[in-house]
Order: C-alpha cells, then sequence, then structure tokens
C-alpha cells in the first residue's frame, strides 16, 4: 500500500498551469517584480496572481523577498523547472514497485457480469466455446430448463459447434426423460454424464464451469444469472464438482 500521499498527490500533479508559466517567464523576462507589476503585465488578476506565486514558490520556481513592507518575487534559475519534473520521475521510480503491486492485486480481483433475457443468456453460453480445443466444460443442474429457455433448435446448433471445436462437457443432471434422451447421444456429442434424483437439484437453475470462468443462471420467466472471471474461483468450484462426481458415480 502507498502510504506517502503527498508523494503520490506530487507525481500525478507534476505539470504547471498556464498562469504558472505566464508568471514565471514574466519574471523571468523582467526580474524582480511585485504582484501589483505582474497583474498589469500579464492582465491576470491580482489575487489569481498572489496565490500562483505562492505555489511557484512552494514548488521552487520562485523566490520571495519582502522590501519596505512590500513583497516581490523573483524566478530562480530555469534549472530548478528542470529539477522540479526530475524530481517526480525520482518520485515514480521510488513508489513503482508499490504501483505494481497495486496493478497486479487488482488483476486478481473477481471479475463479475450480469446477464438477463434469452440473449444474453445466450452469449453467457456462447463464451464457452471460446475454451481452447480438448477443454471441459462442467456444469450441474437442469439442462432441460435451460435449452427450453435458449431454444430447442438453438441448443442443437451450440451443441453441435462445441463438438465441432471438440470442446467435451461435463455434467451432473436431473434424471428426466429430457435428460435420458439427450445422453444416448453422449459419444457423438462429446458428453459424459450422470443422473441423479431430480429432488437433489434446484429445479430451474444451472452452474457451468470453464477456463477460469464460473457461471450462474437461473432460467424463471426470464433467464438471468452472472458470470465470475476469477482463476482461484473456478478451480476450487472444478474440485468440488469433480468431487461431487466421483461420490455420485459410486
Amino acid at each position: 500500500m502507498i502510504h506517502n500521499i503527498e508523494q503520490l498527490d506530487n507525481l500525478i500533479t507534476p505539470k504547471l498551469s498556464a498562469h504558472e508559466i505566464k508568471l514565471y517567464l514574466a519574471l523571468l523576462e523582467n526580474g524582480e517584480s511585485t504582484v501589483k507589476t505582474l497583474a498589469e503585465q500579464t492582465e491576470i488578476k491580482r489575487p489569481t496572481v498572489y496565490l500562483t506565486l505562492r505555489g511557484l514558490h512552494k514548488k521552487g520556481l520562485v523566490s520571495m523577498v519582502e522590501k519596505e513592507k512590500i513583497q516581490t518575487f523573483a524566478a530562480t534559475d530555469p534549472d530548478n523547472l528542470r529539477e522540479f519534473f526530475a524530481e517526480r520521475i525520482r518520485i515514480l521510480n521510488k513508489i513503482m514497485p508499490q504501483l505494481k503491486w497495486l496493478a497486479g492485486n487488482l488483476s486478481k480481483k473477481p471479475t463479475v457480469r450480469y446477464f438477463s433475457g434469452i440473449e444474453g443468456a445466450r452469449s453467457a453460453y456462447l463464451e464457452t466455446l471460446e475454451e481452447p480445443k480438448n477443454s471441459i466444460i462442467k456444469s450441474v443442474g437442469s439442462i432441460e430448463r435451460a435449452l427450453n429457455a435458449l431454444g430447442q433448435e438453438w441448443g442443437r446448433k451450440y451443441i453441435k459447434n462445441r463438438v465441432k471445436k471438440r470442446i467435451r462437457a461435463s455434467s451432473i443432471l436431473a434424471n428426466t426423460s429430457f435428460a435420458r434422451e439427450l445422453t444416448r447421444h453422449n459419444k457423438e456429442e462429446l458428453r459424459e454424464a450422470i443422473l441423479i434424483n431430480p429432488k437433489l437439484l434446484p429445479e430451474n437453475t444451472e452452474l457451468n464451469i470453464f477456463g477460469n470462468k464460473v457461471a450462474f443462471a437461473s432460467y424463471g420467466e426470464e433467464p438471468l444469472g452472472i458470470i465470475i472471471e476469477n482463476q482461484q474461483l473456478a478451480q476450487i468450484l472444478r474440485t468440488l464438482y469433480d468431487l461431487a462426481y466421483k461420490k455420485c458415480k459410486i
């Protein structure tokens, strides 16, 4: 975690404003000047001139001297301008490991996407076809409700495309007449499946595990669900699926 917030603030605000540049150049050209003189020369309002000069003084680009109770300002050596930006590079180099750590940590956080409606559910299903050859989609739930919601014809095309891409399927399904008919084609459709008591599975839901993604879907009046993209979560659920599959197979 980045603890020095002031360093980070200095890093992300290194540029000089238009007023700062204008006043700095005026001081370089005309030498030591008062706020009043600079306001007249630059046509910048006096309060703004004063505040801007204070900012330049803080950055080490302007010196401030009081003569006879009147504050005057002068530009410091132009080398200080180069040092001003060089300091930002040093700050960046110093906190770069922490910034990289933050970026890497963020990439490990799950990405969550929601979908709803028939087209949303179809899009979620089509993501499984992006997996490489010989990968396995592992699913639990009501394939009958899913295909009824997505459309039987669309479902047949999906299975055909999955087989064409040589992506395998492994499923734990409710033992229904629909599922029994479906599993008759396991070999040619690159599927392995176990049928279990329908009472052991929620009626309208489905879980799909593929790659580094997990998709939960509910097929009620309107399909809806979420896709969570996270390698660790997908691996944990894949392991639990394998244990459940092995248990059901006994």
